[in-house]
């Protein structure tokens, strides 16, 4: 679990330091930063150290960040700080560190973002492989949920009955074969030259059925953002690995953190508060694993806990400040108001003054 990230001159965040729980809802006005914190964890995470010239607050010299996170072996600390060169399209490494509780070599959190795409979630697909894997995005999702149904359909029915929480008119969800016209390009040789031949192919994918109370054998195309959306998110965190070692011949690591940008997207309030107990479930169900999420919700943060809800702003030169709800320094209100109204009756003014 990452407990703290602190983060000095990364986009918009010129000195940020937040204190993460096990489920975290980060919220705020449009631009204040909360997608870029799931940037950062995401971009921490990945094997190379590689951040985008871009990403350096203007007029800033240096970007720096440090996190603290605990897994089952214990605590481990990450520290690095980069500059620009002239010329040059990415930030140049300076210094990293990245230490256990001992000052040996530790490890980095392991981050899964998923910002998923309507259109890509519902598209049909054609796996590429013998266990395919779900899109950042939400791609192949037909094929992923294709392959449960075979091969773990106890977990299969998990997330259809998950989604049947979220979405009570859903019934079932089933699949079809379609034809599927793609192009393809494949290598000629022609007189000892390797000359690329583009051409198009018929191929079979797997398209997704909705049966819902009202209408049965529903594409993905007619259903409606919300339900799309809801399944994408609940087969992500569904297909997350929690495995460690060589699983078919890859090297796997564990997931410790998904990050969940605009939870409440296209979403009934009452459907958001029935995704945040499945979430909820889900965390109890897979020991270890922590969620950040981004939303604009007052009805998703009256269900959390003060300590679990994160206020971004910006004050009045611009720099973004953020702060716990359970920081809110009137006792009275914190003791007399629900999470959701004491964000929504002071919003981010107590934290920006």
């Amino acid at each position: 679990m990452i407990e703290t990230i602190s983060l000095r001159n990364y986009k918009g965040h010129a000195d940020t330091t937040l204190r993460l729980a096990p489920f975290t809802l980060l919220v705020g006005e449009n631009a204040c930063g909360k997608t870029s914190v799931l940037d950062l964890l995401h971009d921490v995470s990945r094997a190379e150290w590689a951040f985008s010239a871009d990403v350096l607050r203007r007029g800033a010299s240096e970007l720096s960040l440090s996190i603290e996170h605990r897994v089952a072996g214990g605590a481990h600390r990450i520290d690095a700080r980069f500059s620009p060169r002239t010329g040059a399209a990415s930030l140049t490494a300076d210094a990293i560190t990245v230490t256990d509780e001992t000052g040996a070599l530790g490890r980095r959190p392991c981050v899964v973002k998923v910002a998923l795409d309507v259109d890509a979630l519902a598209r049909s697909s054609a796996p590429r492989t013998a266990s395919p894997a779900l899109g950042p995005r939400g791609e192949g999702i037909a094929s992923v949920l294709a392959h449960l149904y075979l091969t773990d359909t106890p977990r299969f029915h998990r997330i259809v009955e998950r989604l049947r929480a979220v979405v009570p008119i859903v019934r079932d969800v089933t699949f079809a074969r379609v034809p599927k016209s793609e192009t393809v390009t494949r290598m000629l040789s022609v007189e000892g030259q390797q000359v690329p031949i583009t051409e198009r192919v018929e191929a079979v994918h797997d398209a997704l059925r909705f049966h819902f109370l009202d209408a049965a054998n529903v594409p993905s195309s007619l259903v409606s953002e919300g339900t799309l959306l809801a399944l994408g998110l609940l087969t992500a965190l569904e297909t997350v690995e929690r495995r460690d070692g060589v699983i078919e011949g890859r090297t796997v690591t564990p997931v410790d953190v998904v990050c969940l940008d605009d939870l409440d997207r296209a979403l009934h309030p009452r459907a958001q508060r029935a995704l945040l107990t499945v979430l909820r479930d889900v965390q109890r169900e897979t020991p270890g694993l922590q969620i950040v999420a981004t939303s604009h919700s007052p009805y998703l943060v009256d269900e959390m806990a003060l300590d679990e809800v994160i206020v971004l702003g910006r004050n009045a030169t611009g720099v973004i400040v953020a702060k716990r709800l359970d920081d809110f320094p009137d006792g009275r209100l914190r003791a007399m108001l629900s999470a959701g109204e004491l964000w929504m009756s002071e919003g981010d003014r107590w934290v920006t003054r």
